[in-house]
């Protein structure tokens, strides 16, 4: 298995945020997709990145994550990300 910086630290803080919010990771992996889907698929359509490493810091701050990621790739970037479109009630 290859070794990707972080991920060690990545793993420790999903399994804190688990044990600190009495949550199972189920339900916590549920939480994070929500967090990231939007910010991630803006990413792959601005740039084509399609892969991904989340370190701790990206699990704390998603938002400036997925800003940094649009930054490395000449992307500007307005925080709070707004969705461009909206859907009507």
């Amino acid at each position: 298995m290859p070794q990707y910086p972080g991920l060690s630290e990545a793993i420790d803080a999903i399994i804190e945020q688990c044990i600190d919010t009495h949550q199972a990771p189920e339900s916590y992996y549920r939480n994070l997709t929500a967090n990231f889907e939007h910010g991630l698929k803006l990413v792959r359509e601005r740039t084509g990145r399609t892969r991904f490493f989340l370190t701790r810091d990206a699990l704390e701050r998603p938002e400036a994550f997925i800003a940094d990621l649009l930054k490395q790739n000449g992307v500007p970037v307005q925080l709070p990300f707004k969705p461009e479109k909206r859907l009507e009630d």
